[in-house]
């Protein structure tokens, strides 16, 4: 049986201060704790310096990889971008959004990072499975380390329409990353539908998602938490790398 990874924004470690809280956390652990696999993410602190290998732990059945940000990437990544920009917009509630076009920058560094940090970690036969609007970019960064395993990603919040979208700068890459995962699940079967009507943004003619190799998959709406085994049994892995 091929190891689950799960990368999310914060890891949950039992008994240990500073871990993650919530629903997405405690059904994350749950996975896991059912079959062992890795979890690798942010581990609630700040540091000076981002380090390039994250920091291991087990419990039970599950290893941790935990990494820090530094504080130009909580500010940008995480409060800048994900929180002040992509959250307004998936929730509808565009007269909270503030854009930075900085933030945007190391939001998608944030995700390079992580890819170079979570490669040396990866095994043959890893079932990658990436949660949340934090991490969009994720894919596509292991992508073009040459990760030819399934990733599948998990989005917690709602996914916005087309006219929403639209009021998001760089709204065309944001649904280029997406394409990037062999398996892309929603909480409802409206968004869902939101993303398959996501390459109307694109210019026509264009090809949205051709650069990653052979078309994403699939996607699919399941109303509660991620469907693990639909995300187990995903799409083979792909042989093309992107140029």
């Amino acid at each position: 049986m091929s190891r689950l990874v799960i990368v999310s924004n914060r890891v949950a470690i039992p008994g240990r201060r500073g871990g993650a809280q919530g629903g997405v956390a405690t059904g994350l652990f749950e996975a896991l704790r059912q079959e062992g696999g890795l979890w690798f993410g942010w581990n609630g602190r700040l540091s000076e310096a981002a380090p390039a290998v994250p920091a291991l732990a087990t419990d039970a059945e599950i290893a941790f990889a935990l990494i820090p940000l530094t504080r130009r990437e909580f500010e940008g990544y995480y409060i800048g971008f994900a929180n002040r920009c992509l959250w307004p917009v998936f929730h509808a509630q565009l007269h909270l959004m503030r854009y930075d076009v900085a933030a945007f920058g190391i939001y998608l560094e944030v995700s390079t990072h992580w890819a170079e940090a979570l490669l040396p970690l990866l095994k043959t036969g890893d079932l990658i499975w990436v949660h949340d609007y934090h991490l969009i970019p994720l894919g596509g960064a292991l992508r073009k380390k040459g990760v030819a395993a399934p990733i599948g990603f998990f989005l917690h919040t709602p996914f916005p329409g087309v006219d929403l979208l639209r009021a998001l700068p760089g709204q065309a890459r944001l649904i280029e990353q997406l394409l990037a995962y062999d398996l892309v699940g929603f909480q409802t079967p409206l968004d869902c539908l939101s993303l398959l009507q996501g390459p109307r943004i694109f210019p026509p003619g264009s090809t949205p998602g051709a650069g990653w190799g052979p078309p994403c998959g699939t996607f699919y709406a399941h109303p509660e938490f991620p469907d693990r085994d639909r995300c187990r049994s995903g799409r083979p892995t792909r042989t093309q790398r992107p140029e």
